[in-house]
């Protein structure tokens, strides 16, 4: 297999996104923060930066202890889904498993959405949902 390069990227005070070679956007959220509204919208304008209008897979990396509030999880799911083609989010605690349910069961992406504990299963999915028809 290929090594993945990094072939661009962008950081804002939450977070570091890097447009991957195979075509994902990785975005690691910083530990112990919480995401508000004003930073979903800056990693937003990320990833229309990086996917330049194409609608890409994203993975997002929860480090330990960050969190999303609801207006952000709201945020993700009406306007940011827009952009995306699937969403792996990967997470390491119950607090950030609570919310993971929450967000399917109440906001309802509209793209597929799963979460993971492992960025490599995360980026296996996310490589198999590329290779499904939109």
């Amino acid at each position: 297999m290929e090594k993945v390069q990094i072939l661009e990227s962008v950081e804002t005070n939450c977070a570091k996104m890097t447009l991957r070679s195979d075509g994902i956007i990785r975005t690691e959220i910083v530990d112990n923060y919480d995401l508000e509204i004003d930073d979903a919208r800056k990693l937003m304008d990320g990833y229309l930066k990086l996917g330049k209008g194409r609608k890409t897979p994203h993975l997002i990396v929860f480090k330990h202890m960050s969190m999303a509030d609801r207006a952000v999880m709201k945020f993700m799911a009406e306007e940011a889904n827009n952009f995306g083609k699937a969403d792996a989010i990967v997470i390491d605690s119950k607090a950030q498993k609570i919310l993971a349910d929450f967000y399917i069961l109440v906001q309802r992406p509209k793209v597929p959405t799963r979460f993971f504990t492992l960025e490599e299963e995360a980026i296996e999915w996310l490589h198999s949902q590329a290779e499904s028809p939109e």
